[in-house]
């Protein structure tokens, strides 16, 4: 069934809600104050609307700056702009205070967000998989692997350490994940691997610390840490 829905606002999951019938219906990709028409499925106990089309565009809504946006599932709101990501992403937060935490709005006081203009770059975690010797990130709502080679979301520091990984590459087919993360002015990395650690392990992520300049790398057994 193909219906017009107005869009209210952002949900958690990164996608357009809004109703039909009094039932919530979740868009990807939609922008609050958006006109969309969609095919709407149920998929487990949620709607979902399918093969959205845009009659009414936001004036929010702007190029993602990112060739991978739509496919990637690391990022879902490059394609709106700084002022209404901040408002939704403080919305969140506030729903989940009152409806989870309970918290009466009487009872706190919401200060302004701080964040950078825009909101790219700044990203100081970041999970890589790996499968069939590629790293990347998984597409939305699915375990297919996107091979990423850049990714403007991420802090200068990490995306510095993306093409350093190629140090890795003797071992990516023994590797399941691996983590970056920055704080502060430092960076490190933990590698998941998919058996026991080996001396050969530590001799290659030390090489790779030595050429990214990474304060540590933590390697990570298949049977915990």
């Amino acid at each position: 069934m193909r219906v017009a829905l107005r869009v209210e606002r952002l949900a958690k999951s990164g996608d357009g809600l809004a109703h039909h019938e009094g039932r919530a219906v979740f868009v990807a990709g939609a922008l609050p104050g958006e006109t969309v028409e969609v095919e709407i499925v149920t998929r487990g106990k949620a709607l979902r609307g399918e093969q959205p089309t845009i009659v009414t565009p936001s004036p929010a809504r702007r190029a993602p700056g990112c060739p991978l946006f739509g496919r990637c599932g690391g990022c879902d709101w490059l394609h709106a702009a700084e002022v209404v990501q901040r408002r939704e992403k403080e919305q969140i937060v506030v729903s989940a205070l009152e409806h989870v935490g309970r918290i009466a709005p009487g009872d706190y006081a919401l200060r302004s967000t701080l964040g950078p203009e825009p909101f790219t770059a700044a990203r100081r975690r970041a999970v890589l998989h790996v499968e069939h010797g590629k790293l990347g990130f998984y597409e939305r709502e699915s375990h297919t692997l996107v091979e990423v080679g850049a990714c403007p979301a991420l802090t200068p520091r990490l995306q510095a350490l993306l093409p350093s990984l190629c140090e890795l590459r003797p071992l990516l087919r023994e590797l399941s994940e691996v983590h970056l993360l920055e704080a502060g002015d430092q960076a490190a990395a933990a590698l998941w691997l998919k058996g026991p650690r080996r001396p050969a392990h530590e001799e290659r992520a030390e090489r790779w610390r030595k050429a990214a300049g990474l304060s540590g790398v933590v390697l990570v057994p298949d049977d915990g840490p």
